[in-house]
């Protein structure tokens, strides 16, 4: 098995990463310690940041598409509370 590791130094992201998931279109998405959400497609080797929020995420989990809906994203957040975020094309 071969492995392939690309770095990237011009789109680093200043902060601790505290969450990340993958989805089976090779999209990456993390959270981080700035209360953001960023989105990273791994063809194009590009991120952009995808959310904010309001307070600080500690995870992220991707719930995949299911019968009728979009893919789904769970977000944990350090107060305690949870959002159901929807990944559109």
């Amino acid at each position: 098995m071969i492995l392939k590791v690309d770095i990237n130094d011009e789109d680093k992201v200043q902060g601790m990463i505290n969450g990340v998931t993958w989805t089976i279109s090779n999209e990456i998405f993390f959270s981080c310690d700035n209360k953001s959400i960023y989105k990273y497609t791994t063809g194009k080797q590009e991120q952009h940041k995808f959310m904010d929020f309001d307070s600080q995420p500690t995870d992220i989990d991707w719930l995949g598409p299911t019968k009728g809906l979009n893919e789904l994203f769970a977000v944990g957040f350090a107060d305690g509370s949870f959002m159901l975020v929807t990944k559109l094309a």
